[in-house]
C-alpha cells in the first residue's frame, strides 16, 4: 500500500504505479500534452496487476471510443487483489460509464468525491459528467462548493470553481474565483477559459481579445483539445469586434495546421468558420479542409456536439451530409435509455435543421427547431459551444419571416449582451 500526491492510499507496492497516476493526472488536470504520461500509464497498468491505474487505463479507453481496451483494462481491475473502498467505488463508476449508465457513473464518482474530498480526479471526472453529459452545472457547482476546502492545490480548485459557476449563470463569481486561480498560477488553462466565457456572454469582446492575447504564449503545450478550443476563443471574441480577417487567421494559422486530424479541432474550427460566416465574413473553401479529415464510413459518434459540427461542415461542401445524419440515426437507435430521447427529440432534428438551412430551407430549418431549440443545452458542451446553433435558430426565423419570434429571441440576446455588434446585425436583419 502507498499514498498517492494527493495522500490517498493506492493498492500498490509499485512507486513506479504512483509516479505514473501522479504525473498523468497532474497533466490532465491542466489539460496539457500527456502522451508520454498515458503511455506510462497504461504501461503501469499492464505490469501492475491492481484496480485504480487498469481503472484509470479503462477512463482513458472510454475517452477514446476504444470499447474493446476499456472492457480489457476493467476485466483485470475486477480481478484485482485487495482493492480498497475508494478503488472498489471508482471501478464501479467506471464500468457504468462504459456500459453508457451516466446517471450510475456520476453518482459513483460523487460518493468519491464526498468521501474523499481531496481525490480532485473524482471531482474533476463528476463535474465532467455532470455537466457535458447532464448540463447540471448547478449540481457540479455543488459538489465543488463542498470540496473545495478540502482541495490541495489551491489554484486548480478555484479554476474549477469558477467554470462552474460561470456555467451556472453567476458571472460575477466566477471571474472572481477564475482571476484568485489565474493570480495563484498564470498558466492555469481553466481559470483564462472562464474569464473569456464571462466576457463572451457578457459582450465584453473587446476585454475577451486583450484578456486572451494575455497567454497565447502559455498555449503551446495544451492538449489537442484545449489548443484549439483556446484559439476558438479568441477568433470568436475578435469576431465580437467585427475583425472577422483576424479570425479566419486564427483558424489558418493555428487550428488547421496543428490538430484538424482530431475530433476536437474539428468541432471548434467548424465552430469558429460558421460563427464567422453566419456573421456575414466569407470564409471561402476551408470547411472543405475540414471535411477532408472526417471519415464517415468509421465515425463512432461519441459526442452529439461533435456529430453536429460535422454535420455543418459537411453540409457546406459538395459531399453533402445525407449520409452522415443517416449514420447518427443508425447510431441513435442502439443508445441507453437514458440518452436516447435526447437524441431523438434535439440531437436529430438540430442535425436536420443544419442540413435544411445550408441547402437554403430557411422555414424547413426553423420548423425543425421549433422544438428542439428550447433545449439546445441538452446538446452539451458550453453556451459559447452551442451559440452557433442559437444563431442559426436565429437567423432562420429571420429568413422565414418569422419577425415577431426572431425578436423575442433578440430580446433575450439583447439582455445578456447590451449594444453588441451582433445585437445591431440581427435587428438590422429584422428591419430589412
Amino acid at each position: 500500500m502507498r499514498h498517492d500526491a494527493q495522500g490517498l492510499a493506492v493498492s500498490t507496492d509499485r512507486p513506479e504505479t504512483i509516479a505514473a497516476v501522479d504525473q498523468l493526472l497532474a497533466r490532465q488536470a491542466n489539460q496539457r500534452l500527456d502522451q508520454s504520461e498515458r503511455a506510462a500509464l497504461l504501461a503501469a497498468a499492464d505490469q501492475d496487476p491492481v484496480a485504480l491505474p487498469n481503472t484509470i487505463a479503462a477512463i482513458l479507453s472510454i475517452h477514446a471510443g476504444d470499447k474493446v481496451s476499456a472492457a480489457r483494462y476493467l476485466g483485470r481491475a475486477r480481478a484485482a487483489p485487495d482493492a480498497n473502498d475508494r478503488e472498489a467505488l471508482f471501478l464501479d463508476a467506471a464500468a457504468a460509464w462504459a456500459d453508457g449508465d451516466i446517471d450510475t457513473a456520476i453518482a459513483g464518482f460523487e460518493q468519491i468525491a464526498d468521501r474523499w474530498p481531496r481525490d480532485m480526479y473524482a471531482v474533476w471526472l463528476c463535474c465532467t459528467l455532470k455537466f457535458y453529459a447532464r448540463k447540471d452545472a448547478d449540481g457540479a457547482l455543488a459538489l465543488v462548493r463542498r470540496v473545495i476546502d478540502q482541495i490541495d492545490d489551491r489554484g486548480q480548485a478555484y479554476a474549477l470553481l469558477s467554470f462552474m459557476e460561470e456555467e451556472a449563470g453567476l458571472f460575477a463569481e466566477a471571474e472572481s474565483s477564475a482571476r484568485v486561480a489565474v493570480d495563484l498560477d498564470p498558466t492555469l488553462i481553466l481559470g483564462q477559459h472562464t474569464v473569456a466565457h464571462v466576457m463572451e456572454a457578457q459582450g465584453r469582446d473587446a476585454e475577451g481579445v486583450e484578456w486572451l492575447e494575455r497567454f497565447t504564449e502559455t498555449w503551446d503545450d495544451l492538449n489537442e483539445s484545449f489548443n484549439p478550443h483556446m484559439w476558438m476563443h479568441l477568433g470568436l471574441h475578435y469576431l465580437g469586434i467585427g475583425d472577422g480577417a483576424q479570425a479566419l487567421k486564427l483558424f489558418d494559422v493555428e487550428i488547421a495546421p496543428r490538430y484538424l486530424d482530431k475530433g476536437p479541432a474539428q468541432l471548434y474550427g467548424a465552430n469558429l468558420l460558421a460563427r464567422a460566416e453566419l456573421a456575414g465574413f466569407d470564409v471561402g473553401d476551408r470547411f472543405a479542409g475540414i471535411a477532408s479529415h472526417i471519415d464517415i464510413a468509421a465515425h463512432q459518434h461519441l459526442d452529439a456536439l461533435g456529430d453536429l459540427h460535422h454535420v455543418y461542415v459537411l453540409s457546406r461542401t459538395p459531399v453533402g451530409a445525407p449520409a452522415f445524419v443517416s449514420s447518427m440515426a443508425q447510431h441513435a437507435e442502439g443508445l441507453h435509455p437514458s440518452v436516447k430521447p435526447t437524441w431523438d427529440d434535439v440531437v436529430l432534428p438540430t442535425a436536420r435543421a443544419i442540413v435544411l438551412f445550408n441547402s437554403g430551407d430557411a422555414p424547413g430549418a426553423a420548423a425543425a427547431l421549433d422544438s428542439a431549440h428550447h433545449r439546445f443545452i441538452d446538446l452539451g458542451g458550453s453556451a459559447v459551444e452551442r451559440g452557433v446553433f442559437a444563431d442559426l435558430w436565429l437567423h432562420a426565423l429571420i429568413a422565414s419571416g418569422r419577425h415577431a419570434e426572431a425578436a423575442a429571441e433578440l430580446d433575450i440576446l439583447r439582455a445578456r449582451k447590451g449594444d453588441h455588434l451582433a445585437v445591431r446585425r440581427f435587428a438590422g436583419l429584422i428591419a430589412a
